[in-house]
């Protein structure tokens, strides 16, 4: 009896240790001898997570197996080798996984020996039904953190897992090493091989003509303007919709402009002109005022009762549209109309400015309605928006301060959200020159540029990041 009882805990065992089996792929896909012994692997993990490694018995006599058990708010286990000599940004990371936990993350990282970090970051979803080949570059990555944005001198790989509250796994790691150059990766490109392509079609991402501007457009802005409320002045953001965003209307306001619609333009900020009123005692009224302070106006705000919506921030990004749409009609119309709600914007503005080690910026502005005076940092968005403003106001010394603490937080970056390369070309003017190349980030990273299909035919567009 007792034999038997030790054959079935043996068998149990057995099964529980090898239920992953090997991988049963030989292709050859190390350059050379595998990275598979973990007493070479430096091992870390998160304060309060439950991790180990170690060998198994793996396709070619070793492996790492990673146990984990992440704590309630989430955590990671890491391993980090040397690369060696072998390596270079032609090759590829290779090996085989196999994960008993589908909904963690896995983190392939480069470093190099200033401490940048780029990494690629899969779910362990990506690898289901056993074992799976994995084969990484480096032009599979984007910088994630540590010393610059420039990979230089290669350091070291790691592979690490990380996930959300109480999740555990186990994780099999096999035949780790330097892969041959010219393996397929099992990851899309980050940036468009197609990028330099020469001609005229859809991978060149260029027509024979720009497409003619729809008139459509502008009745359609018209008809929201004149339903949306009573007064026919603010524009909703959807038809029939309650919300009424400023950055929304001063876009709207400057398209009238540009087609030569005073009136209408004159409408929106009218409105704004008028909701001025330093007596204002309702501190979520749609109102530059509150109780004689200057606090701006909200980033949104219900049409019909002009009360403040959703979170409620009187956002400096927004002002800043205001200000830009007021200073372009002045020049337009060369008119004095909307002096008063200039000034006050702009005297808000220079109150909210703040030095910083290089340059200076535009701090955020009330928020939460009206619970908290500015974030403890810059926002690059917002204080693109001001420079704009700033130039446009004759401020040419703020304006300066905010190019300057721009440059230094954004300057070789290339994983920031879209508008902060192609506005800051834009709004950079005179400089153009010095940061057009800014726009082939988006343009060649397929971070930025998606293809769908749309009744049988591919459509390319831009999206956030």
């Amino acid at each position: 009896m007792k034999r038997l009882i030790y054959i079935v805990l043996i068998s149990f065992f057995t099964t529980q240790v090898l239920a992953q089996g090997v991988a049963t792929d030989t292709t050859p896909y190390l350059l050379a001898g595998n990275m598979d012994n973990y007493s070479a692997w430096s091992f870390s993990k998160q304060a309060g997570t439950i991790g180990t490694v170690s060998n198994y018995m793996g396709l070619n006599g070793n492996g790492l197996l990673v146990n984990y058990t992440f704590p309630s708010l989430g955590g990671w286990v890491n391993l980090e080798i040397p690369v060696g000599s072998s390596f270079t940004k032609s090759n590829p990371l290779v090996f085989f996984i196999y994960s008993t936990n589908s909904t963690d993350n896995l983190e392939i990282k480069f470093i190099d020996q200033d401490g940048s970090v780029f990494m690629v970051k899969p779910s362990l979803g990506k690898y289901p039904g056993g074992w799976n080949h994995v084969t990484a570059y480096l032009s599979n990555t984007n910088y994630a953190w540590g010393g610059n944005t420039t990979f230089d001198i290669p350091s070291k790989f790691s592979l690490a897992i990380s996930g959300s509250a109480s999740s555990s796994g186990t994780v099999y790691f096999d035949e780790i090493g330097i892969g041959k150059p010219g393996l397929a990766s099992s990851f899309l490109p980050t940036i468009d091989p197609d990028s330099q392509l020469a001609g005229i079609g859809f991978a060149q991402r260029r027509d024979n003509a720009i497409n003619p501007e729809d008139p459509l457009v502008l009745k359609y802005l018209e008809a929201l303007q004149d339903q949306g409320t009573v007064a026919g002045n603010l524009v909703p953001t959807y038809l029939e919709g309650a919300q009424a965003q400023t950055f929304n209307n001063c876009l709207v306001a400057l398209a009238y402009l540009v087609k030569n619609e005073k009136e209408r333009c004159e409408r929106i900020l009218d409105f704004y002109l008028n909701a001025t009123d330093s007596a204002n005692m309702d501190s979520l009224k749609q109102n530059f005022f509150y109780k004689g302070q200057a606090r701006g106006f909200y980033q949104e705000c219900d049409i019909h009762t002009l009360t403040a919506m959703g979170a409620k921030n009187r956002w400096i990004g927004d002002m800043a549209w205001l200000l830009i749409t007021s200073k372009n009609y002045e020049k337009k119309y060369n008119s004095s109309r909307y002096d008063y709600l200039i000034q006050i914007i702009k005297d808000l503005f220079l109150s909210f400015y703040k030095d910083a080690a290089t340059g200076g910026y535009i701090q955020h502005g009330w928020e939460n309605g009206d619970a908290n005076l500015h974030e403890d940092y810059g926002h690059h968005e917002g204080n693109i928006d001001c420079y704009v403003a700033m130039k446009l106001c004759g401020e040419d010394f703020y304006a300066h301060k905010i190019k300057i603490w721009l440059d230094s937080q954004l300057n070789g970056n290339t994983a920031l959200p879209l508008d902060l390369y192609t506005w800051r070309v834009l709004a950079f003017g005179a400089m153009v020159d010095a940061y057009t190349s800014l726009l082939n980030i988006p343009e060649y990273d397929f971070r930025y540029r998606k293809i769908i299909n749309v009744n049988g035919m591919n459509v390319m567009g831009m999206y956030s990041s």
